[in-house]
């Protein structure tokens, strides 16, 4: 096995798994990160990737074996929706898709410490920085470079560390 990150646990969203999946990074991952999801991305959501205009199933059990998996109950997810009605704009509230909802409820619930949320989506970066969480938000870009990932791989915008900046300080805007 590979050394692994000096990062802490990278909590995964699906778009993540999906995209390591397609970018053949996957396996690199999981050998040289602590990584753990959420029960919506691993069960729900990681169905499938493209290969060559192909659709390949990712094996969930492949997700279980190598992620530790947080399912919560859907009142702590519903939480999260109840908090950010309170606060956000309901476009906004709305555009939050479930899987990350419950990934932030990790966080509201002080269920997670340490671990650092790796997602390519602008709405989950924008409400985890108005919800004060900005510091746990993480790029893909950002994981593969605390490692001895080597490859020269050219990450989409949403997997670099100038989307997290951008949508960090566009969700500080959004505090009303």
């Amino acid at each position: 096995m590979s050394q692994q990150s000096p990062l802490p646990c990278v909590l995964l969203d699906a778009d993540v798994i999906i995209f390591a999946h397609e970018s053949n990074v996957w396996e690199f991952l999981c050998e040289n990160c602590k990584l753990a999801t959420c029960g919506i991305a691993a069960y729900k959501e990681s169905i499938y990737y493209l290969s060559a205009g192909k659709r390949i199933l990712i094996d969930c059990s492949d997700i279980r074996a190598v992620c530790e998996v947080h399912e919560l109950e859907a009142s702590k997810i519903g939480t999260v929706f109840r908090t950010l009605d309170t606060i956000l704009e309901p476009d906004e509230v709305r555009a939050l898709d479930v899987g990350e909802a419950e990934i932030i409820a990790l966080f509201l619930n002080k269920l997670v410490n340490d671990e650092l949320f790796c997602t390519g989506d602008a709405t989950a970066i924008r409400i985890m920085a108005v919800l004060g969480f900005d510091n746990k938000c993480i790029s893909l870009e950002r994981v593969l470079s605390s490692t001895s990932y080597k490859e020269n791989l050219h990450l989409p915008w949403e997997y670099t560390d100038g989307f997290i900046q951008h949508y960090t300080t566009e969700g500080k805007k959004l505090i009303r």
